[in-house]
């Protein structure tokens, strides 16, 4: 993984990273993108992130069910923004499709070519 500038040499030598690391049999996150992307992210993001969200008790995510503290959403300060409050939306749930094997590829017991 490599994050990446949008320049043409900037995606050469995402891509010279990305095979490097095949070659290194390494799977890691790398930044090729130093200039812009810093080490601890966009701190007005981060603060935008802060202020709009919170934590949720739960969430439910495809292929690997429920995990506690995994998910956000948005705080009341912002609920007029929120299609859950907004259209009075709870407790959805949405199977995973018959022939979808997402959250054993995830979890690693499947290989994605498997």
């Amino acid at each position: 993984n490599v994050v990446s500038g949008f320049e043409p040499l900037d995606i050469v030598q995402s891509i010279w990273m990305l095979l490097q690391q095949l070659v290194d049999r390494r799977c890691e996150v790398e930044n090729q993108y130093k200039r812009l992307v810093q080490p601890d992210g966009n701190p007005m993001a981060l603060e935008a992130i802060k202020k709009v969200f919170e934590v949720r008790e739960e969430f439910e995510w495809r292929g690997l069910g429920e995990i506690a503290q995994s998910g956000l959403k948005i705080n009341s300060n912002y609920a007029q923004f929120d299609a859950e409050v907004k259209f009075n939306i709870s407790d959805v749930k949405v199977p995973d499709a018959a022939a979808c094997q997402c959250g054993e590829i995830l979890k690693g017991v499947l290989k994605p070519w498997q």
